[in-house]
This record gives structure tokens, sequence and C-alpha cells, in this order.
């Protein structure tokens, strides 16, 4: 199998996402979607909000060694041609890792 080359580095997905979010989605999704995660396209600038199901909340440790609390949320991805479930745990941060959901 083929791996693909990154489009955007973690750093450009994020700053495109966050200057997305704040130049007009923001306004858009805030009332009445508190605790649901958005997915951005940062190409074209279509967004959705995820209503996925929450499962829990947990304290996780960053790379730079502190702690955060996160939200677990469950969600259904197809990897590989096959369907698995998965956890995504969000928080109230910066994006920390850029993540295509499709």
């Amino acid at each position: 199998m083929a791996v693909s080359q990154r489009r955007y580095s973690k750093e450009e997905l994020a700053r495109r996402g966050q200057e997305l979010y704040e130049s007009g989605i923001q306004q858009q999704v805030e009332v009445g979607n508190d605790g649901k995660i958005v997915a951005i396209d940062i190409e074209t600038g279509a967004f959705a909000t995820l209503n996925l199901p929450w499962s829990a909340s947990d304290i996780l440790t960053l790379g730079d060694g502190s702690q955060t609390l996160f939200d677990i949320y469950t969600a259904m991805v197809i990897w590989d041609g096959q369907y698995r479930e998965i956890d995504i745990a969000a928080s109230e941060t910066e994006p920390l890792l850029g993540m295509a959901l499709l």
C-alpha cells in the first residue's frame, strides 16, 4: 500500500483551520452546539458539527509533559477499507494535530 505525502504541515493545517473557524464558522456553530466537535475542510471552508456520543472524560499527558482534561467521544471510521470504532479525545485548546475526517 502506497503512503500518500502530506499536503500541509501540522502547523499549516492547524493555522488554516483556526483562521477559518475564527473568520466565520465560530459565529454559526457556537449557539446550541456546546461540547460538539466541528470538522472543517481547510481547502473549501465546508464544515460540519459532529454529534458524536460522549463516552468518558480523562486526564491525558501532552507531548510537553503537561496534563489536560479531555472529553472522549466514540466514532466509526473507515480505516484501510474496514469499519473501526475509535475514541476521539477533544479539548478546548488550540488544535494539537490535523486530521482529515471523511
